[in-house]
């Protein structure tokens, strides 16, 4: 029993670093790390998720804008608005405005991640393990690129990233519709670096002219089929859309490659809308999830607009049709009268 307590009494030996440098074998271990590990996986999660989240935004932004405009017809009507539905909708901008805070901050939160996986990355390329233990090094290098990373201002973080500008053109895009522009990146932080509230138009009142120039022209219809859009993909490298089955049998049966860029060797096509001149291939369409939601809304909205004709044209009808058949009842009440004469 006393020896048992002598031997757990034992401290352990102080941790020494190695004093070998590494063999060229495992040298050459380390720099394959990005290439035996690959992060593309993880990258494409951080930008599904990245999309989930402005999605989630735009939703919930929706809902509340539903019940402005909802309120806003209710006080053009002259009718008494009830107390209660005011409260509510107080309630709802609070609960919308914090949500839209927290998923903000997530896709930042995301951002940083996707950098720090990037800082990973770039020091097992560069990192100089010769020198030292390999460990020592690589924390003392990733922690420096960190410390870079987060002297930058929030501006420069996350003003020009693509995650970042999605998801507040998506808020944007359901707070204010196509009524003003989304402000440019300069101003969505505040001084002190937070991020600001959804931002509308200019610093000062724009005329309705400004604004009207400013809106984004889009059509519902696809330029090759002119057809509604059913599936819309946008160019990376020119503002058009077209209907993706359409623009990638077009492609298909292109004997033109690109001879350029990443996509050397693809086929590849002229724009085919009149006075564009840019190559479009597969790999430079997408689908815009702000394009998309402009595209539904303005169907959406010519949905509504020819429903809400036909229920007046059947009311009309309706109406007619009565006043039809009290003439043709007052005409028979006349014939028996005569009649009875």
């Amino acid at each position: 029993m006393a020896s048992r307590s002598r031997q757990s009494a034992v401290s352990l030996p102080a941790y020494q670093r190695p004093n070998h440098p590494l063999t060229p074998t495992a040298l050459h271990e380390i720099d394959n790390l990005p290439r035996t590990h690959p992060t593309a996986a993880l990258e494409k999660y951080i930008k599904e998720a990245s999309l989930i989240l402005a999605e989630c935004a735009g939703e919930v932004n929706d809902t509340l804008r539903e019940r402005e405009e909802r309120r806003e017809r209710v006080q053009q009507s002259g009718k008494t608005a009830d107390p209660r539905q005011d409260a509510g909708l107080e309630e709802l901008r609070e609960k919308v405005s914090t949500l839209t805070g927290s998923l903000d901050e997530q896709v930042r939160r995301l951002i940083d991640t996707e950098q720090h996986v990037a800082d990973i990355q770039q020091t097992i390329r560069e990192g100089d393990f010769a020198r030292d233990a390999p460990s020592i090094v690589f924390q003392q290098e990733l922690q420096a690129r960190k410390d870079d990373y987060t002297a930058l201002s929030q501006m420069r973080r996350y003003g020009q990233h693509p995650h970042y500008v999605g998801f507040k053109r998506t808020v944007h895009d359901a707070q204010h519709s196509d009524e003003v522009p989304l402000p440019p990146p300069s101003r969505w932080f505040g001084e002190s670096g937070e991020p600001l509230p959804g931002m509308a138009g200019g610093e000062e009142e724009d005329s309705d002219d400004d604004i009207a120039i400013q809106k984004e022209t889009i059509s519902t219809k696809c330029p090759l089929t002119l057809c509604e859009f059913k599936d819309p993909i946008t160019s990376e490298k020119c503002p058009h859309t077209f209907e993706k089955a359409a623009i990638f049998e077009m492609i298909s049966s292109s004997r033109v490659t690109s001879t350029v860029g990443t996509r050397k060797g693809e086929r590849a096509v002229e724009c085919p809308v009149a006075g564009c001149r840019q190559t479009l291939t597969k790999s430079s369409l997408r689908a815009d999830p702000i394009t998309i939601r402009k595209i539904r809304r303005l169907q959406q909205s010519r949905k509504n607009e020819e429903d809400d004709d036909l229920d007046v044209s059947f009311s009309q009808n309706q109406s007619s049709r009565g006043r039809r058949v009290i003439l043709d009842d007052d005409e028979d009440d006349e014939d028996e009268e005569k009649g009875e004469a």
